[in-house]
Order: structure tokens, then sequence, then C-alpha cells
């Protein structure tokens, strides 16, 4: 029965919309808007299909009944056909599920993630969007939740405001109470090695000890967790805990070892997040327009502040430490540490930017902007874009959410418009080894074409030979050979190939469990009188 309620989130265009038109079956909406641009979504995801259509000041759009063509008019009078091709390859998504109060990915960078309901979680396999093993049943419900590290511990409030450590790892759930929490938003973090568990509410902090349940810093001052862009305030050794002083708008860094402020660093702006190296020598804090690199013994500035053109939001050391990665709204850095020298940069990740990230071998980055929720993928030596803009990625300053899966064949991130739910990507492959000639084979029988006499380019005409050639060379290819999965995935059957390379669901099976989904959430008639 209709209900009046909307079946999606907004589909934003920069212009008034003029015309709209579904494809035959459907699938698609096809929108013109003023600023002569055509957006083709995607109907059952509220996702773009394709990229759009800015060709020529466009100032009329149909779909073919047959539901594969569109024809557009450009305002110079030039026509074009065009064939519906959308998404080549799609994200693994996560089916929205109001009743799940949270998704922990796993952050060893294995594709898979915990989803946690009021009374149990299950673990998902990220590549297929199907449940592994049995579900963990819990001894009382939950409002919400937070797994260690090492996915032994979750952190609970219960539904009467009991804050918890649960050792879910162990057959039988073990459950330490480490306070009641007053109202308001409980923020908790756990230390890298899962030893600690920093909580607090509003400018209330506690950290405990995991391992015993005991408080071992508990200041006398108004101080909080994390503000929201940065991801951990530990250090990765676990030694250091930053936390927030509003009174005087400064991190204090806690020695929790020591129990005790070790250092106290002075923002410049409003706004902050903090980041080490992996020795947990240097710091990073990004506040107002500056990054400002710390030693964390002393507190002391070890060069002079990165500028940038509006607000720094955060910064990220490679493992070396050496070079910092660094971004505000609207752009991304790429510095070296012991001269202060910029490497790259600026690059053009989107807008609203939010966070930036390296891949496992740090030779790519990834920019997740929150303006139409795009990822964009840069080599991190040249500062050349590799991949994007992918759409369907939500910013958040958590980097559980967003990141790699540890051989940086995927990238994962939040869903737009659910809390609770993922979006993953297969990564394109790279090699410093020259491309195999197969592939410039390929290329050249998908785009390629002649220049003809009168400077126009004509399109090949398909050579199914040539395709066949191609694939039995590549069934010959041992397993890794560079760009080998990304080619036997290109030339597969449509009908039943997978979602992408990788991955281990066909897009027909994702759609049925989407509707399956849609169907179990929809509104039930009401009893006709």
């Amino acid at each position: 029965m209709p209900t009046g309620k909307s079946l999606g989130l907004p589909l934003v265009h920069d212009a008034d919309i003029l015309n709209v038109n579904f494809t035959a079956d459907d699938s698609l909406l096809v929108v013109r808007s003023g600023d002569g641009v055509v957006r083709i979504w995607n109907v059952p995801t509220g996702r773009l299909a394709v990229e759009p259509i800015r060709v020529g000041d466009i100032s009329w759009v149909d779909v073919n009944p047959n539901g594969r063509e569109l024809l557009t008019v450009s305002a110079d009078g030039t026509g074009r056909r065009w064939k519906f091709t959308p998404s080549a390859i799609t994200p693994m998504e996560m089916i929205t599920d109001l009743s799940r109060l949270a998704i922990h990915p796993d952050v060893t960078g294995a594709p898979t993630a915990w989803a946690v309901y009021p009374d149990h979680m299950q673990k998902i396999d990220l590549l297929s969007g199907r449940s592994l093993g049995e579900p963990k049943r819990f001894p009382v419900t939950i409002k919400s939740s937070h797994l260690s590290p090492d996915e032994k511990l979750l952190a609970v409030r219960t539904t009467e405001d009991g804050l918890e450590l649960w050792n879910v790892a162990a057959p039988e759930m073990s459950r330490k109470k480490l306070g009641q929490v007053s109202t308001g938003n409980l923020l908790t973090r756990f230390s890298p090695d899962s030893s600690y568990l920093a909580g607090s509410v509003g400018q209330s902090l506690s950290i405990w000890d995991t391992r015993t349940g005991e408080v071992v810093f508990q200041p006398k001052e108004r101080l909080a967790v994390m503000a929201n862009r940065t991801p951990n305030p530990f250090s990765p050794g676990g030694r250091y805990f930053a936390a927030y002083s509003q009174t005087d708008n400064a991190i204090r860094l806690i020695d929790v070892a020591a129990r005790k402020i070790a250092v106290e660093l002075k923002l410049v702006g409003s706004g902050w997040a903090i980041q080490f190296t992996a020795d947990e020598r240097l710091a990073a804090v990004a506040s107002g327009a500056t990054v400002q690199i710390y030693e964390t013994a002393t507190g002391n500035p070890v060069s002079d502040t990165l500028p940038h053109r509006n607000v720094s939001r955060g910064a990220g050391f490679t493992r070396d430490g050496r070079q910092l990665l660094t971004w505000g709204r609207l752009e991304t850095y790429i510095w070296d540490v012991p001269t202060g020298r910029l490497l790259v940069g600026p690059l053009l990740g989107g807008n609203d930017i939010h966070p930036v990230i390296f891949s496992p071998d740090e030779r790519r980055i990834a920019t997740f902007a929150a303006t139409r929720s795009e990822v964009r993928i840069f080599d991190r030596a040249s500062g050349a874009l590799i991949a994007g803009p992918l759409l369907g990625a939500t910013p958040t300053a958590f980097s559980e959410f967003n990141h790699f899966t540890a051989d940086g064949k995927f990238l994962i991130a939040r869903k737009p418009g659910a809390k609770t739910a993922l979006s993953v990507w297969p990564v394109p492959p790279s090699s410093d080894a020259p491309a195999p000639p197969w592939l410039l084979r390929l290329a050249t029988l998908v785009a390629g074409g002649e220049i003809d006499h009168r400077g126009l380019l004509q399109e090949q005409t398909f050579d199914a030979d040539a395709f066949d050639a191609i694939r039995a060379e590549l069934a010959a290819l041992p397993k890794d050979a560079p760009y080998a999965e990304w080619g036997r995935w290109i030339l597969a059957d449509r009908a039943t190939r997978l979602i992408g390379p990788g991955f281990t669901v066909t897009a027909a099976e994702m759609e049925k469990r989407q509707r399956e989904a849609a169907a179990q959430t929809a509104p039930t008639a009401a009893p006709k009188r």
C-alpha cells in the first residue's frame, strides 16, 4: 500500500531539475538539470550509475523505449546517442538494517566485520555479504558497543546505562562492570594492543586496565576522550593517550603506564586531530589552518608549522616517520618531516575531505569527500589520480570504517545514509613493470579506433576472435600475474560474472538480497474495514 514516505536518500543536483525519465524496467532514473548536465541514477541504491554527462550544455534528453539508450541534444544543436553501461564494477554494499547497533570492521585488514545487535553479534564476510559462523548471544541487551582491536573484548552500554567490559572470545562471556553512565553520549576507545580502554561522557574521562577492570587514570580536571577528527587518541604502542581540555584549548598527553599527564600541547585554533609516529617519538597536531609536529617527550615543536589554505583536518605519518600526509577541506599534501619541505600537493580530492589514508604498502593514498560521497585514489610518489571518483562512501573520522584491506586489494568505507553498514570496492591494480601486451591489446579493442581523413575518430568494429584470443592467453597465465584477475573479470560473461574482481557474489545475488531485505522492512498494508 502506498505510504507517501521517501524510498531513499535525496538525489542531489546543482541546479533546478527540468525533466525526469525512468528506463523501461524502472531500474534507472535519467534527470536533466538547469546547468546542462544529465545524471543517471540507480533507483534501488539511490547512487549515480555513471559519471554525469556534461557534454555541450544539454537542453533536451529522452530515453529509448527499449531502455538501453538515451538521446541528448545540446544548446548548439548537436544530437548525441548514448548507450547505458552503468558502473562496470559495483561496490559490495551491506544491506541497511535499522536494528543493527554498530558495525566493527576487522582492524587487521581482513575483509570481515562484526555486526552488533541489541542481543547478539554476527561476523560478516564483506566480499560476499554472507554470515560467518554462529552468532554470539549476549547475556543482557545493550544500547551501544565498541570492539577491541584483538576482537576479544566488547565495551558495552547496557539498557540500564551500565558500562561493562565483556570477554566475547571466551566460551561463556565474562563481564566486568566498570561503572554507571550518566545521561549523554558515551565515547570509548581501546589502545591498539587492547590493554587499555578510555571512555568519557562529555568532559569526564577515565582510563581502565582491560585485564583487571581497574581505573588507571582519572584526571581531576575536565578532559574529553577525543575530538571528532581523531580516529584513535592512543599512540601506536599504547604509551600515550591524547585528551582534550576545553578550558584552555590544549591537548594533554597522558603517559598511561605512569598514570600522569606528561606534556601539554597548545592548539592554535578550534578543532584538532593528532597522529603519532610508529615509534611514538613524534606527534603531528592539526589545528586551525596549520599542522605542527612535536616531540612527545618534551612537547617541543620540531619544525616550523605546515601551512594550509583552510582549516587543517588531519594528518598521518608513513611507517618510518619520514613523510607526513595532511589534509584540509579541499586539498591534500605530503611533506618531508625532517625538513618540512612540501613533496606532493595540493591534491584535489573533492569537496569536504576527511579522512585521507595510506594503502598498506604506502604507495597510494585514498581521499574521502563528503560532497557526493566520493573516493579518489592517488599515487603517493607522483600525485597522479589512479582511480575515481568512486561513488557511495560516507567520510568519517574513524579509521576502522574507512580503510584498505591488508592486501591492498579492497577499499572499505561507511555506506551513505547508514551508520552501521559498509561499502567495499576492489582497488585497481598497479605494477612497476611495463603493461603486459595483452592489456594493451584489450585496451585497443575496447576503446581504440582510427582517425579518418576528416580527422574524426572512427570506432573499430567488434572483433570476437581477438577477444577470444586474449581470453585464452589470460586463462594460461598464473593466478597472480599482474592485472590478470581484472582482465579475466572484464572479459567474463556480464550476466553471470561477480560484481567485481575478487568478490564472491554476483549482481543478481546481491539484488535478490536487497529485494528480500526491502520486503522485510516494508510497511504492512492496513486491514480492510
